[in-house]
């Protein structure tokens, strides 16, 4: 399987710039829930170890460093939350799931990067299976008439999202190989009800 890099790898030249990849999506209004989900890999040289709340709007503040991140921005690139903004070197998958259902009825761009400054360590960051499950409120049981009446199902709407995929890196370079399985759940639901299905964010 593949990945989606951002930044510069070890061994790349080390200059000032960004590196990064985005989608825009709609949440539909009044949705029970909807989950943004992806493992991420950090990997950086710099000494100098960085992470921000996610109340801080890093568009605001000059860049501190190199950083690896994850935004939350409104249609037109405007800062609306800081999911991940870091400069690591765990160089371990790590897995996250953030709650994104305060957006619903709006359309996001769900935007991950990285930062070079040009100086120091070199910084880059890889993404990989990236899903949005959005999961519509069950409709109310309806009251038992002497006519019965047909209960409507919830609704499903599928999101897409292009991921850019360079080959997985060798171990040589101290760069990701395989990431583990993404966790998964077995919900308990009522007699009669639908489960809504991940949204694969794919290639």
């Amino acid at each position: 399987s593949r990945s989606m890099r951002t930044g510069i790898p070890p061994g790349g030249p080390n200059v000032q710039s960004y590196s990064s990849a985005y989608q825009n999506v709609t949440i539909p209004a009044g949705v029970a829930s909807a989950t943004l989900r992806f493992w991420e890999y950090p990997l950086s040289g710099e000494a100098r170890r960085l992470r921000l709340q996610a109340g801080v709007n890093p568009l605001a503040i000059a860049p501190a460093g190199d950083a690896q991140y994850v935004l939350v921005l409104d249609a037109e690139g405007g800062w609306l939350q800081t999911l991940l903004w870091q400069a690591s070197d765990d160089r371990l998958w790590t897995y996250h799931e953030f709650d994104l259902s305060a957006y619903a009825g709006q359309t996001i761009r769900l935007h991950f990067g990285t930062y070079n400054d040009g100086t120091g360590g070199l910084t880059a960051m890889y993404v990989d299976d990236v899903s949005l499950e959005i999961c519509p409120e069950l409709p109310p049981t309806p009251t038992p008439t002497s006519t019965p009446t047909r209960e409507r199902a919830p609704f499903y709407l599928p999101l897409l999202t292009k991921r850019y995929a360079p080959p997985t890196p060798t171990p040589s370079t101290g760069e990701p190989t395989a990431r583990p399985n993404t966790p998964t759940t077995t919900p308990t639901l009522p007699a009669g009800r639908r489960l809504c299905l991940p949204v694969i964010l794919k290639q």
